[in-house]
This record gives structure tokens, sequence and C-alpha cells, in this order.
């Protein structure tokens, strides 16, 4: 499946994955297209999309990642934190979050990376901070949005729980 393809089968779905809402249906029914199309996307296109050129492919990717089990995309997903676009990153530091919590080990990846801690306002050290926290599960996570795109952290580790299977619902 090509991106043309991908996004004429999800349609606006990457739109709820910027400030999601799992407790709306909409935001669930949105979400169920992207599992739905999941057996049809290569671990290559899902790596390919996490390291895209937009955030639209990026936040398609990290939903596709976690559906597929998540550990085979830690590596692109910090590697595109990297290379940052804007609304992708708290995404992918949750889905990060997530992952680590799971008992997924990213700290290893994660110390010979070097950041941009002030492009977005900041966000990437934002996000970076609450992921730690909820890795280490030291709460309350920070209940203030992100600098930059307003986005809720919290509201992403939803997101990709439910994504993995981890929530029904």
């Amino acid at each position: 499946m090509n991106d043309d393809d991908l996004f004429e089968q999800t349609g606006d779905t990457f739109l709820c994955m910027i400030h999601p809402i799992m407790r709306d249906a909409l935001h669930r029914q949105e979400l169920s297209r992207l599992v739905a199309i999941e057996p049809l996307v290569t671990p290559s296109a899902v790596v390919a999309l996490i390291l895209g050129a937009s955030w639209r492919e990026r936040l398609l990717g990290l939903g596709l990642a976690m559906i597929k089990g998540g550990a085979a995309y830690v590596a692109p997903m910090i590697q595109s934190l990297r290379d940052p676009r804007g609304i992708a990153i708290v995404p992918a530091c949750a889905a990060l979050a997530v992952l680590g919590r799971s008992g997924i080990a990213i700290y290893p990846a994660l110390l010979h990376q070097e950041f941009d801690h002030v492009v977005f306002d900041g966000e990437i050290a934002w996000a970076m901070e609450q992921m730690r926290r909820h890795i280490a599960a030291v709460f309350p996570v920070c209940s203030d949005p992100g600098r930059n795109s307003g986005q809720h952290f919290d509201d992403h580790i939803e997101v990709f729980r439910w994504l993995a299977g981890e929530l029904n619902g």
C-alpha cells in the first residue's frame, strides 16, 4: 500500500491524532480505520511513515507501529525526534513512553542520540521529560499542554495504549 492509498483508506484519521480524545466515539471510530488497514501495511512502509517528511505521515506511522507491537519501531521513533515535525513530537514521545512502560528497552537507544531541545519552543525537551516520568511511574505527568502545539501528553498515552490493545473500548 502506497502513501496515497493509505491516506485514501484512513481519511482524516491523522487529524484525530493531533489532539485525541479517546472518550469520544468519533475518535475511536476514526482510529479503527487505521486498525483495519494495518495488515496491509508492511513494516518497511511503517518505518518510512515514521521518518516521513510530514507530520501527517508520522502520526499514521506511529499509530501503525503501535498496532504492530511497537518494539521493532523504537529506533525509527527516536530517529524521528532528531529531525522533528512539530505536531509529531509529543505523539512520538508518548508512543515511546507506552513501549518503555511495557518493558521494551528504549533508554539504551536514547543515550547515544542528540536532540535539539530548543526547536518548536522546547517541545522535545518537555515531551522527553513527560516520557521519562511515565516510564518511571513518577506521577502525575504534567497536565499542562506542550508549549508548541498544545498537545496533552496523557491523551496521546491513552491513544497509543488503545492502539496497542492495552485498553478496551
